[in-house]
């Protein structure tokens, strides 16, 4: 067990940043092959680009905002006793990680909902059972669908379907008829888990999907099973967003893209196996899927519950009942939470996480009434293509804007401001945020497949170049601004403040549109 020594508060790399708003704003994500450590080219060829987006020689030629300054859990709960997350373990697959952890913790409970818990031997015999199932069923590259309520059989059917080497795609079933007609369309799966009740309206959307009924923990496989190897770049999981700008896009992300968000939250949070999450969004979005995947792989549990369902009330009780200790929330529901309970959230919370929307210093104060007096409050920006920043808020940083910084630049990511022509933003003029990163999502799930490296925008197809991953992430706008215009650094050594041009709803969707002029891609 790591017990990092006190962690020096480091003086870093800054932008800040002013937002705008645009009625056109998009999101777009450009895929650089060549991903780095371990990994294989994700297209091959050159084809050109929006205008927006750098070609080569301006790629390496703009101002950089660095990683690394500050260490993850830096303001955090550095001194707690965690189990390190460390770069080998980004080689090995995420079900290779799960079996570790259940040798370690076979009758910890793993996962409990407002029905069922299952220990983490429940959890690998029923995954084991549903895999050999499901292997086969289907072939290599087959998407499996995973269309389940918010209940304990989700977490132990996205392990079957990476147990059984198949990528998998989780629509949430509550979200519109239209929504998930279109999402059906173009994931095309060739197996679908559900209940019956649920796959009963699913028959006209999928009706040449196999379909396994998913009621109860299913038997564990044959003596002698073993999992199915996924390639570490392969697709893994495929994320749909909302559609608000148009059709839904399916955003694939490798194994690799998954543990380094696991791999981050782990060592910001010192997670270890005394944890327990509730993450107050859907489980079908990166976020849902990522804490999903972060508690069980640090030998924690978490408890699954779906937001839109529960009341405030509910949700409190839950949070002092089950002895939650790091909580995930959108910033207008914590708002909503606070006012209606009225009561301090407890001891056990250790640790409150937000993302998703705008996060004012006023929401923070409610917080520090809210929380005991050595509670964390963690912001994280990123979003369904790649994780961005993160930090633990510190309130020596306050200034005139209302709004909090967004954090510092995560390791094994560079970011930048671009203009229209693709070059550094000059000085208070507004531009579009870059992101440099192996861990950016492998691309597109078009018509049935992973159209890899083809994230567009507009029609604008993907830029390759050698070594790289661009993400070019428009809509997320902002500009230079203060002693950090030219230089990329404040006196201060401030954390980053950019905000995006979308003011998403805390609805669970991994997209929102909003009433004009507020549209754009809810970030995690």
């Amino acid at each position: 067990m790591d017990r990092p020594e006190e962690p020096t508060r480091r003086r870093g790399t800054v932008i800040r940043c002013s937002t705008i708003s645009r009625e056109d704003s998009r999101l777009a994500s450009v895929a650089v092959g060549g991903c780095g450590r371990g990994s294989t080219a994700r297209s091959e060829g050159r084809s050109n680009a929006s205008s927006s987006c750098p070609g080569a020689a301006e790629f390496e030629s703009l101002e950089w905002l660095e990683d690394g300054k500050h260490p993850l859990d830096w303001n955090g709960p550095a001194r707690r006793s965690f189990t390190r997350f460390c770069d080998e373990d980004l080689d090995r697959p995420i079900i290779d990680h799960f079996e570790r952890v259940v040798r370690r913790h076979r009758n910890h409970i793993a996962v409990t909902d407002s029905e069922t818990s299952l220990s983490f031997a429940e959890l690998w015999d029923g995954l084991s059972g549903l895999a050999e199932t499901i292997a086969a069923e289907t072939k290599p590259g087959d998407l499996i669908g995973i269309v389940l309520p918010t209940c304990s059989m989700f977490p132990l059917a996205i392990l079957a379907c990476l147990a059984a080497g198949r990528p998998f795609v989780a629509p949430d079933p509550s979200y519109p008829g239209n929504w998930l007609r279109r999402v059906l369309e173009d994931a095309r799966p060739a197996l679908i888990i559900g209940r019956e009740d649920v796959l009963r309206a699913l028959d006209i959307l999928a009706p040449t999907a196999r379909v396994i009924h998913l009621h109860r923990k299913p038997q564990a496989a044959r003596r002698g099973w073993r999992p199915t190897e996924l390639g570490m770049d392969q697709p893994a999981c495929v994320v749909f967003t909302s559609g608000s700008t148009g059709r839904p896009k399916g955003i694939v992300n490798s194994q690799r893209n998954l543990l380094q968000r696991v791999a981050q939250s782990i060592n910001a949070a010192h997670v270890n196996a005394e944890d327990r999450f509730l993450t107050l969004a859907s489980l079908s979005t990166i976020v849902g899927v990522r804490d999903t995947l972060t508690a069980l792989l640090a030998g924690a549990s978490v408890h699954l519950l779906d937001p839109q369902r529960a009341g405030a009330r509910e949700i409190l009780n839950i949070i002092r009942a089950e002895s939650i200790t790091i909580l995930f929330a959108f910033p207008a529901l914590l708002r909503s939470l606070i006012g209606h309970g009225g009561d301090e959230a407890g001891d056990t919370l250790r640790l409150v996480r937000i993302g998703g929307d705008t996060t004012l210093w006023s929401d923070i104060d409610l917080l520090h009434v809210w929380l005991g007096p050595d509670a964390a409050i963690q912001l994280i920006y990123a979003a369904t293509e790649a994780p961005m920043m993160q930090w633990f808020v510190d309130d020596s940083f306050r200034a005139d804007d209302a709004r909090i910084p967004i954090g510092y630049p995560l390791p094994g990511n560079r970011l930048a401001l671009i203009d229209e022509h693709g070059r550094t933003t000059p000085p208070g003029e507004v531009g579009e945020l870059v992101v440099a990163s192996p861990y950016v999502a492998l691309g597109l799930w078009v018509d049935g497949r992973s159209a890899a490296g083809a994230i567009e925008s507009n029609g604008a197809p993907l830029v390759v170049f050698s070594g790289r991953v661009i993400s070019c992430v428009k809509g997320l706008t902002g500009c230079w601004s203060g002693s950090a215009a030219r230089t990329g650094r404040s006196r201060f050594g401030a954390p980053a403040s950019i905000s995006t041009a979308w003011k998403p709803s805390f609805a669970s969707t991994p997209w929102c549109a909003m009433s004009p002029p507020w549209r754009g891609p809810r970030t995690y």
